[in-house]
């Protein structure tokens, strides 16, 4: 299991050279989806190419886990204890109320005939079980609609929350947008069967065969799988224990079960499909040795902060916890035919780690969001705007000081351009969609 706090996960990659920027102009059209959705200030939003429509007002909870299909748009929502309800909006409608009282953390996904299909923990499990089931439910995008189950699996550690945890608001960031401890968990149908995460953090993956019930482990450490286009192959990687903290960038056969590894240049992060399913578009997060730069006043904030938290008293001239490190960030295009591994983003020093990426099928283009480094938060603590170990939640105020940006790479000419700032899972409607949406209800 993965536990994080003030830790980082040290991946090797060598990147040099001088590659495209994020920059903050216009969006050419040719460059973006012509619909996404996204959430901002904890409300859900669909933007087109010249409009915004605000589909929730004052949401009550932590949306998450956007999945469109067609004209809809399906979510998750978790209250203040992780309890999940489903949500769909039809047509750009005002979202209804599909099923309450979600106890697992799966995500939700539509199945290749429309129906939704989600996760339960099975009734009769005891929580103190270190395995326990899970049931696997169908359910058509109706008000009034009845769930079916479908089928069962056993899962390891699959409890309420994984434990670990960290207080920088950057793994906040992070984990919002890919997943607890960088790695988000797996629910889909198949024609072979339900592609599925094991274990709490999504560090193992399985194959249940709904028609007789066999669940297969697919490979060993098999994480962040993701379907390819024509849903025969899974994409992902292998954490190898035995050399250190490393991953491969792997694929897997989903009717033969055969696993193949692949020697890249860098260590996987996130892992997405090209839109022709020729290619793997793959991130990378690189701990360097520089640190993030700061004034007399900053060390003494975090010397202030890091002593409150974590019952340290370091002496006037040590540093509070070493500093925070600067980050190597790109993008790499691996071609699965050839094993060209070609580097085709990569981040400035602002920047944490790349979030989600997604591949357009109607246009040449990566879309993906960026979580930028922790310098604006370190400002913010030495000038007062905030006390993280106060009585008084400053969660939103840290979170400020890191928003997500979305950013469009054109694939052919590597020209970076500026989606949005400040929304988290900006997720893009793969349809072509018309040019304008209905006015806010």
């Amino acid at each position: 299991m993965l536990k994080k706090l003030l830790l980082f996960l040290v991946i090797a990659l060598n990147l040099t050279g001088c590659l495209p920027k994020p920059a903050s102009n216009s969006v050419p059209l040719e460059d973006v989806p012509l619909q996404a959705a996204g959430v901002w200030e904890n409300n859900l939003y669909v933007y087109g190419p010249h409009d915004t429509l605000n589909l929730t007002i004052d949401e009550r909870g932590k949306i998450s886990n956007l999945v469109w299909r067609g004209n809809s748009l399906a979510y998750m929502l978790f209250d203040k204890n992780y309890v999940g309800s489903l949500w769909i909006s039809v047509d750009m409608q005002p979202p209804f109320l599909l099923v309450n009282a979600l106890d697992t953390l799966y995500p939700v996904n539509f199945t290749p005939d429309g129906q939704l299909l989600y996760a339960m923990a099975n009734p009769n499990t005891s929580r103190s079980e270190s395995t326990y089931v899970v049931d696997l439910f169908t359910i058509e995008p109706e008000i009034g609609a009845v769930p079916t189950l479908i089928g069962s699996f056993r899962n390891d550690e699959m409890g309420m929350g994984c434990g670990g945890g960290s207080s920088l608001p950057t793994d906040w960031q992070h984990w919002a947008e890919v997943g607890f401890g960088g790695q988000s968990l797996v629910l889909q149908m198949t024609d072979q069967g339900i592609v599925h995460s094991l274990d709490c953090v999504g560090e193992h993956t399985g194959l249940l065969d709904l028609e007789t019930g066999r669940d297969v482990e697919l490979g060993e450490n098999f994480a962040i799988a993701t379907l390819s286009p024509d849903g025969t192959t899974l994409a992902g990687r292998i954490w190898n224990r035995t050399s250190g903290i490393s991953a491969q960038l792997v694929t897997v056969d989903l009717m033969t079960l055969e696993l193949q590894t692949f020697a890249t240049v860098g260590v996987p992060d996130q892992v997405t499909w090209s839109a022709d399913g020729a290619s793997l578009f793959y991130s990378v997060h690189q701990m360097l040795d520089t640190m993030i730069p700061m004034t007399a006043d900053e060390r003494a904030a975090l010397r202030d902060w890091q002593t409150a938290l974590l019952g340290a008293s370091p002496s006037a001239t040590d540093d509070p916890i070493g500093g925070f490190p600067l980050f190597a960030v790109g993008i790499h295009r691996f071609n699965l035919a050839s094993g060209d591994d070609t580097r085709i983003y990569q981040g400035g020093e602002d920047a944490f780690s790349i979030g989600r990426m997604v591949a357009l099928a109607d246009k040449d283009v990566l879309v993906f969001s960026q979580i930028p480094n922790l310098q604006d938060w370190i400002a913010a603590l030495a000038a007062g705007r905030f006390d993280p170990n106060g009585p008084t939640n400053t969660h939103q105020e840290q979170i400020e000081t890191v928003p997500v940006s979305v950013f469009a790479l054109n694939l052919h000419t590597q020209r970076v351009t500026t989606i949005n700032v400040d929304v988290n899972l900006y997720t893009p409607n793969r349809l072509v969609m018309p040019s304008s949406l209905p006015a806010n209800p």
